[in-house]
């Protein structure tokens, strides 16, 4: 199994007026992930489905990752665990039952960094911190057991932005 864990674009300022789920991505937030998104179709990402938070700048990040690899935009799925803000539990849940394929899974910190950490240590005092559109691929030949993955790579969002702009040498 293999998880792609991407960590939502840059996305507005929270507003006292405005709820947090509807914050959505800048216009600079849109850009570097479309960068990073686009360095990771380069690196050969083989996600075959996209579930995101339902925040809207989750959303619209893993949008914006499913059109840089080729899948349907429309088709992002969407999952309230993956709007955790440090409770993992139901998101481990959550994962148990989804399908073995190479899964893209959208969301935010630091629910994605202890999920990380969860799976590779099988505890969750620590939290690896992605950037914002960073990314990082975890396997497993095991069935979803915490502290059973392998950490395949970290990459942080400069580093994917680079590997999409040598495409166009």
């Amino acid at each position: 199994m293999k998880l792609y864990l991407v960590r939502h674009g840059i996305a507005e300022n929270a507003r006292e007026d405005a709820a947090d789920g509807a914050r959505r991505l800048t216009a600079l937030g849109i850009e570097r992930s479309r960068a990073a998104a686009a360095g990771l179709a380069r690196m050969g990402c083989d996600a075959q489905r996209i579930v995101s938070s339902p925040l809207s700048r989750a959303v619209e990040t893993a949008r914006i990752f499913a059109d840089a690899l080729g899948l349907d935009a429309s088709a992002v799925e969407q999952a309230n665990a993956l709007a955790t803000d440090g409770d993992v539990s139901e998101l481990l849940a959550w994962l148990r039952g989804q399908p073995r394929v190479p899964t893209m899974l959208v969301g935010h910190m630091p629910g994605l960094g202890l999920l990380v950490t969860n799976l590779i240590c099988g505890r969750s005092e620590t939290v690896l911190r992605l950037k914002k559109a960073g990314v990082c691929l975890l396997t497993s030949e095991h069935d979803m057991l915490p502290g059973t993955w392998v950490l395949e790579w970290f990459l942080p969002p400069d580093l994917l932005r680079l590997a999409g702009a040598s495409r166009a040498r």
